[in-house]
């Protein structure tokens, strides 16, 4: 396998196990790691933490909250209940809202401001409000729903505070793959990129894996106009075999066929690169909307693995001198490496 560029710094906290005890101490678990007090965005990466609630208290005052993993413990399937959350600003002005407003004890509601507009709600330990807020689901479960077995949390952030991932595992299995971070538009004149609620432009994504689909999302708040047409983008591409509603992460730009598969390749590791291996090909967006489609944009460090195979490579797999890594069986995602880190996964 040719290894590509990587064209981010990244920072890592890698192989953070959490030994089970419940499923809402796994989530408060990841949360405080991830952005609570000391925790990776806020202290390692230098998110800015614009206000935070535990639950009893809430407030839009540069507080972090989240001192403990259990202060991520107050939950309610509404906006209009106290709730943990925490609102923290990336080197973007974007601010990302992390919401404990779900349905279950394994899943966060995450949510950004492109124009950094969050405030408290009226009653500040509810769920912080934005009139530019983008949003279209809740991502499935962040840490899965079984009860038993340890989990552990991979996280990966950009040296320039617009990229953050979050990778949680269980038994050996991918139970979430979480990000937030900005990416490449490839649109043309007359195509533009444009808010459909506060005006401005796009200025991020999210991505998560809901146990069966990949999903990034260019969210519903987001319009991509081309041609004097609408296109709101959900992208929903399948682990290494993109199919797509309205748009992917597509190997090689390929909007107009999102198979995935070899497209004519004799064989997995084809002669023309030495026959060394499977080829890696850049992530990317695209939409099949009439009126709007072709290819939205680039995603940053993260590669498909084109293979005639599901199960190759394995989840957890390694390239070159720990360089990079499989987050999932089947090569849809692969992401750069700290070099130097044998990957835990159970």
């Amino acid at each position: 396998m040719g290894l590509p560029p990587v064209s981010q710094t990244w920072t890592y906290s890698l192989n953070n196990s959490y030994v089970y005890v419940s499923v809402i101490g796994a989530t408060g678990a990841l949360m405080f790691l991830a952005a609570g007090s000391g925790g990776f965005l806020p202290s390692t990466m230098g998110y800015t933490v614009k206000g935070s609630s535990n639950g009893t208290t809430g407030a839009m005052d540069g507080t972090n909250r989240i001192t403990s993993a259990s202060t991520w413990g107050t939950r309610a399937n509404s906006s209009a209940s106290p709730i943990s959350w925490i609102v923290l600003t990336d080197g973007a002005g974007v601010d990302w809202c992390f919401a404990f407003n779900s349905a279950s004890d394994d899943i966060v509601r995450l949510s950004h401001s492109p124009g950094g507009n969050y405030v408290a709600a009226t009653t500040p330990t509810n769920q912080p409000t934005a009139t530019d807020e983008c949003f279209d689901a809740a991502s499935g479960t962040w840490v899965n729903t079984t009860t038993s077995a340890n989990r552990v949390f991979q996280l990966f952030g950009s040296s320039d505070k617009k990229m953050f991932r979050f990778a949680t595992y269980r038994s050996s299995a991918l139970a979430s793959w979480i990000k937030g971070e900005k990416f490449t538009s490839a649109l043309v004149s007359p195509a533009t990129f444009s808010l459909a609620v506060g005006g401005g432009a796009v200025g991020a994504v999210k991505s998560y894996y809901n146990a069966t689909t990949f999903i990034t999302a260019v969210t519903v708040a987001y319009s991509a106009t081309a041609v004097g047409d609408l296109c709101r983008v959900h992208a929903n591409g399948a682990d290494g075999n993109a199919q797509a509603t309205l748009g992917g992460e597509v190997p090689g730009g390929a909007v107009g066929n999102l198979s995935g598969t070899f497209g004519g390749f004799s064989a997995e590791a084809p002669a023309l690169q030495g026959g060394s291996g499977e080829l890696l090909f850049q992530a990317q967006m695209g939409s099949k909307t009439a009126g709007a489609d072709g290819k939205l944009g680039t995603v940053f460090d993260q590669w498909y693995a084109l293979t005639n195979s599901n199960t190759v490579p394995v989840l957890g797999d390694t390239f070159g001198s720990l360089q990079f890594f499989a987050v999932s069986t089947g090569g849809g995602i692969i992401v750069p490496w700290d070099g130097a880190t044998s990957p835990q996964v159970a």
